[in-house]
């Protein structure tokens, strides 16, 4: 990590991105937190802690309940945001570039299961200062707007995730305790069907139509009631999840191109590669080689 790219890739701020797919590169957010904001995804490791109350949010299929004062870790490219808030509840976060992430060499356990969708929660340190003061001494130290504050920061991010991945158990297994919580009732509770079935079938053809049928719903109230509470569209929902499949196959295995848009639902490379660039900002093989550190594009 160069000097300038790190300047460059480092911001802050306390709104989160209007649109579904927007890369964050170094920076945090804070503020106060609302539910069904608009679902999105990035291509970066993402850190986040609840004040004040906890916050239960949609991560890909699943639902989380995220304690006050516990940082949660995952992956950014499976659609999540919260759906239910305590009242007065803030939160703060960083992200950390993936390619970043992966240059730290953390256990493969601890890496292999966040980037295969895991949404991981830090238990409560048994010394020193609380994870929630910890993250808001890193969103200040971020503000300044000094590039040393920052490599600070950077580093006991790194520290931190050092501590979590030996402490956190080898196997990803629910355990009694589980955060997982059931989605809320109404059009909560059909909004969480249909992310389930979309993430069941979305790597096979499949319509709008189809999945209303499936679950009893009429086609226009489905299509309306996901874009109200997601902010997007139903079938651009559908190209997000196969787009961050894809990048899930990009970073763990050395598929052919052709091989990952074929196992991640897309009926041609050509439109993979339509769909990636404009979600992405970046080819698949460009994907791969920026997140192994190459200058140039794998041929896989």
């Amino acid at each position: 990590m160069s000097k300038s790219n790190f300047s460059e890739s480092s911001r802050v701020s306390n709104r989160r991105p209007t649109s579904a797919f927007k890369p964050f590169g170094f920076s945090c957010l804070s503020g106060p937190e609302v539910p069904f904001v608009q679902l999105h995804q990035h291509d970066e490791l993402e850190i986040g802690c609840p004040h004040d109350g906890e916050i239960t949010a949609v991560f890909g299929t699943r639902t989380v309940r995220i304690p006050p004062e516990h940082f949660v870790v995952f992956w950014g490219t499976q659609p999540h945001g919260p759906i239910a808030v305590s009242e007065g509840v803030s939160s703060s976060v960083i992200h950390i570039p993936t390619a970043w992430f992966l240059d730290w060499d953390l256990p493969t356990d601890f890496t292999q299961r966040l980037l295969h969708g895991e949404v991981m929660i830090c238990p409560p340190r048994s010394g020193g200062i609380s994870d929630g003061l910890l993250i808001k001494h890193w969103v200040n130290l971020m503000q300044r707007g000094d590039e040393q504050l920052r490599r600070v920061v950077l580093l006991e991010v790194e520290a931190r995730l050092r501590q979590f991945a030996a402490e956190a158990p080898a196997s990803p297994e629910k355990r009694a305790g589980s955060s997982e919580v059931m989605l809320l009732q109404g059009q909560a509770q059909q909004f969480g069907r249909i992310v389930a079935l979309v993430a069941e079938r979305c790597r096979e053809p499949i319509s709008a139509s189809e999945i209303a049928e499936a679950l009893g719903l009429h086609p226009k109230y489905l299509m309306g009631m996901f874009r109200r509470l997601s902010g997007i569209t139903l079938l651009e929902y559908i190209a997000q999840q196969r787009v961050a499949y894809a990048q899930r196959l990009l970073a763990t295995t050395n598929l052919k191109i052709i091989d990952v848009a074929m196992d991640s639902g897309f009926g041609s490379v050509c439109r993979f590669h339509a769909v990636f660039a404009r979600l992405c900002g970046t080819t698949p093989r460009q994907y791969r080689a920026r997140l192994r550190g190459n200058s140039a594009p794998s041929n896989a």
